[in-house]
């Protein structure tokens, strides 16, 4: 249990704790408080990340409309390259402070998907396509996109 560190931090709140592994495993963390003259502790579990391996595969990433345009209407087609070694997409389309207001949810493995219901009002529209690689939805095979909505 005192695999990566052990040892007091004095009255810190805070302790860096470097060479924790990155293989998507379970790092338990016990945190000791000195109250009245007896120590009491509270036991936390962390899932770490798993870091990219080689071979993992590409993200996808959108290739129409054009990243930064302008949407040609309240109904867009979004379409997307495949990437390597993807196996699910997911795709969001929202507001800035609602990133799921015109659509959200898996499309399987479509490299498409229509959405309608979109503002005409030159404000900000937002897209997030994740791609599942290796079985897994990370941040790291994320795009984030924003459109401005047709006016």
């Amino acid at each position: 249990y005192k695999k990566y560190t052990t040892g007091t931090v004095g009255t810190a709140q805070s302790k860096e704790v470097t060479g924790l592994p990155t293989d998507g495993s379970t790092v338990h963390v016990w945190l000791y408080s000195k109250i009245g003259g007896s120590w009491s502790y509270e036991n936390m579990q962390y899932i770490t990340c798993r870091a990219a391996q080689p071979g993992d595969g590409q993200k996808a990433e959108l290739t129409g409309p054009a990243p930064g345009s302008t949407l040609a209407g309240s109904t867009v087609t979004f379409q997307w390259n495949a990437g390597t070694n993807v196996t699910e997409y997911w795709l969001d389309v929202g507001a800035p402070g609602d990133y799921k207001k015109y659509s959200t949810g898996t499309v399987g493995t479509a490299q498409s998907k229509e959405v309608t219901g979109l503002p005409t009002d030159g404000s900000t529209v937002q897209v997030w396509l994740y791609s599942k690689i290796g079985g897994v939805w990370t941040l790291e095979n994320m795009q984030y996109v924003t459109y401005t909505a047709a006016h």
